[in-house]
């Protein structure tokens, strides 16, 4: 077939990436795209200091080491690499954080709650935000993939495979995607220690698309291996009727899968709705969880503003649940895809309102080709006022329809709410332009195999397995 990358092609060599807010920082820019500036512009950064106001003085947060990406070809961890002590260097996730003071939180969300409004729109107006990701950027990425669709299946899968440095990392398929993602995001930032210095016993609960993922089988395995005791439940986030046939413990079926992990059967919505009593404004059930777990990447949509719409609606349930069920100090961990239209910016700056941190990590085990990362919400902060009088709105305004695949779409937040943060922009412009970036290099990587088929790996993958299974504990069963 044709060459589908071309060093030539001015569709790629020359395009430049002209940014209505330019980037933070160079410094965000990984390595390997300081060296080829073929692919991306970074004009200076002659922004003038934002004016002194309560909103827009809150601190952003950088992560203590920068975040790097995949080293140029020719680099000490190449296929002849011989200092394995460098692959701590090319594992590192991309990482952004953000957090508001408990006192500014509050007073914020207080105010907030007050102009909080139901509101239908159209999906056809939901579009990627300029402000949150710059769309040239997007435009390239798709392009991209559009070459790509017309390689063969067999040429494609080896090129991906080539280009991505963990390629071995699982290939007896020994373990689920989800599952190596939990183990090399904690061997980095070490959630599952964090839980273990808790007070016990731990409630965990996972919130489910499908069926209970990796997340959780990682995280009891964890847990089970350090002795602490824990309850684990789930939860069908698109269970939308009680089911017609009733559990019978003692059927062959069920006793034969006695050990499966057992999934709640009632109505998600109802069931949340009858933790609250919106007349009294008093919530009727415990807060018991103490840390929620929910893969929400998962969708059927090649088109990223559908899929973003879509993961919109079960973000819409993880804030319900963590109202009605979370802990004051609980946590939660999300596995989500794009952050690049106002629908996920709202919900992620709730989140920044009630969590004492939020942050946005993309370990290089996730999907290069997708937007996929991970968005940690560390120690719930509202105050229980605050609590019921979200409730209240959510599950008061909010009909069961929203939740079906062409239901209505409703937002929360007059997008000017939280957009005019410069902070809060910045922290999601700089993660979503910082994992755009890695897209965009792997999959010119990807494009670049299949154009020369003989080209031997990027990296040394048989050595980088070893030891990424070492450090994520990989060698035993799960």
């Amino acid at each position: 077939m044709g060459s589908l990358y071309n060093e030539d092609d001015p569709e790629y060599k020359q395009t430049r990436l002209l940014f209505d807010i330019p980037p933070p920082s160079f410094e965000t820019v990984p390595p390997i795209l300081k060296d080829n500036h073929t692919n991306y512009f970074a004009p200076r950064d002659n922004r003038k200091k934002f004016k002194s106001s309560h909103s827009n003085t809150l601190p952003y947060h950088r992560p203590k080491d920068p975040p790097s990406s995949p080293p140029a070809p020719q680099s000490h961890l190449q296929k002849h690499g011989d200092s394995r002590s460098s692959y701590k260097s090319l594992l590192k996730s991309i990482c952004f954080s953000f957090s508001i003071d408990q006192e500014s939180a509050q007073s914020l969300l207080t105010q907030y709650i007050t102009i909080m409004n139901i509101i239908s729109i159209n999906s056809k107006t939901i579009e990627i935000n300029d402000s949150l990701f710059p769309i040239p950027l997007h435009e390239r990425i798709q392009r991209l993939k559009a070459r790509m669709d017309t390689a063969p299946r067999g040429e494609y899968m080896l090129a991906r495979a080539k280009s991505n440095p963990l390629a071995l990392v699982n290939f007896s398929g020994s373990y689920s995607q989800s599952f190596i993602l939990f183990a090399s995001l904690d061997s980095e930032f070490s959630i599952s220690n964090r839980l273990i210095s808790l007070n016990h016993p731990l409630i965990i609960a996972e919130l489910c698309t499908q069926k209970p993922t990796g997340l959780s089988t990682y995280l009891k395995s964890t847990l089970i291996k350090s002795g602490v005791t824990f309850d684990l439940i789930f939860e069908d986030l698109n269970k939308h009727e009680a089911p017609k046939n009733s559990h019978n413990p003692c059927s062959l079926v069920n006793i034969l899968d006695d050990n499966k992990d057992f999934i709640t059967a009632y109505d998600f919505w109802d069931h949340e709705t009858s933790k609250c009593d919106l007349e009294s404004k008093s919530l009727t059930a415990n807060l018991s969880v103490d840390f929620v777990v929910a893969d929400l990447s998962y969708t059927t949509s090649c088109n990223p503003i559908e899929d973003e719409i879509s993961i919109y609606k079960n973000l819409i349930k993880t804030l319900t649940f963590c109202l009605t069920t979370l802990k004051p100090s609980g946590s939660i961990l999300l596995l989500v895809e794009g952050t690049n239209t106002n629908l996920s910016a709202q919900i992620l700056y709730i989140f920044s309102l009630i969590f004492s941190e939020i942050s946005v990590i993309k370990p290089l085990a996730s999907d290069s080709i997708t937007y996929q990362r991970f968005l940690y919400c560390k120690d719930l902060i509202i105050s229980k006022e605050s609590r019921i009088d979200i409730l209240n709105l959510l599950l008061s305004k909010i009909s069961k329809d929203f939740f079906e695949k062409d239901g209505p779409i409703y937002t929360i937040l007059n997008p000017e709410t939280f957009l005019s943060s410069p902070n809060f922009v910045k922290f999601v412009y700089s993660s979503n332009l910082q994992i755009g970036l890695l897209n965009q290099q792997y999959l010119e990587d990807i494009l670049k195999f299949l154009d020369q088929k003989n080209k031997p790996p990027k990296f040394n993958q048989k050595e980088i397995a070893e030891y990424c299974k070492t450090l994520w504990d990989l060698h035993q069963d799960s």
